[in-house]
Order: structure tokens, then sequence, then C-alpha cells
């Protein structure tokens, strides 16, 4: 189960993961994938769905609109993976809630992710605007027995590096 919660614009990398997805269909690996985020560039309500529909991912992927608050945290708890395919960024927040709640991440090595992800340590990285490069990170962590493990490692970072108690 892979979880992205950010705006659903263009720069987020909303299509590319929407192209990975429509891959890593044609896989062994059985996925689910929740979009959470306000509207933006990349879609909203009608056409994200559309988009979804087009690709013949009605069945694995479902876009729900803005959470905050016990929605978040219910996704967060549901989610095995977040993915932040984003194109540029800086340190996106929804990646260090994701991480301090033990979930593994795949990203995009933009912005200070490569600082906050060791690729196969507390997830992995790949190249912006490389559906391919997505899917098949998405499949390994799909596949993986170590997923628990690099949510703990991730978990673990945010602790030392980003939480309050660290200062």
């Amino acid at each position: 189960r892979f979880l992205l919660l950010a705006k659903m614009d263009v720069w987020k990398g909303i299509d590319d993961l929407l192209l990975a997805c429509a891959s890593a269909q044609y896989t062994d690996v059985a996925f689910e994938l929740v979009l959470a985020g306000p509207a933006g560039s990349a879609g909203d309500a009608t056409t994200l769905p559309q988009r979804i529909a087009e690709l013949e991912l009605s069945d694995r992927v479902v876009y729900v609109g803005s959470v905050a608050g016990p929605r978040k945290a219910e996704l967060l708890a549901w989610a095995d993976v977040y993915v932040q395919p984003s194109h540029h960024e800086g340190l996106p927040l929804a990646v260090l809630e994701a991480m301090a709640d033990g979930l593994p991440v795949i990203a995009t090595a933009v912005g200070a992710l490569p600082e906050v992800i060791e690729d196969g340590v507390q997830g992995h990285l790949v190249a912006p605007g490389r559906p391919d490069m997505l899917a098949a990170a998405m499949t390994k962590l799909a596949k993986s027995s170590r997923r628990s493990e690099m949510g703990e490692a991730g978990r673990r970072r945010v602790e030392e590096r980003f939480s309050l108690a660290g200062f």
C-alpha cells in the first residue's frame, strides 16, 4: 500500500507516479495507491479520477482529496510505503511525517531528500521524471522483506536529526 500526501501539482510528479503504477500493474505485485492532498495543476476531484481510469488503474489507485488530522493519521497507518516523486523539492514535511510514522520512503533524488534518505537504508531514491525507475523501486520495495527495517531506520533518522528532542 503506497501513499502520497501532496498538493496535486505537476511538479510533484503525479503523472510520473500514475505512469509508474500503470507499468507496475503488469508485474506480479498487487498494490494500492492513495493520492491525498488538495487539487492542483495536475488535477482535481474530476480530472484525477479520469486520468486514473484512462490508465486502467481505477481498481488500484484512488484520489481522496485533502486530508488532515485523524484522516491523515489513518492513511499513514494504512500505508506500507510513502512515495514522493517530485521533480524538485526543498524538504517536504510529508516525507518527515511518513518517516516518523515508520514508513520506508521512495523519493526522487532532489532538494534535501538525498540528505534525509540514504538509498537502501530508509528507502530508495530515484531520478526525477523517470516513471520506469519509480515503478522498479515500487516493485522492489513491495516485495522486500526489509520494509519494516527501512521504516525503523527512517524513524530513527527523524528522531535523531529532526525532532525537538535532538536540540
